[in-house]
């Protein structure tokens, strides 16, 4: 999963990503930031993952 996310983000293309049934039609900005919540999500190191309660 990171690859992807990283690469996504990269490239600031997400149809990998994005549900088909959207057709492409979503707010890059909004996707972008959804994308990098996940990444954080699944860091390597545990310390630099957020908390539950952030």
């Amino acid at each position: 999963a990171r690859p992807l996310l990283t690469r996504s983000l990269d490239e600031r293309n997400f149809e990998a990503l994005a549900d088909p049934k959207l057709h492409n039609n979503y707010n890059i900005s909004e996707m972008a930031h959804m994308v990098a919540c996940a990444a954080a999500a699944v860091r390597h190191s545990a310390r630099r993952r957020p908390r539950m309660s952030q």
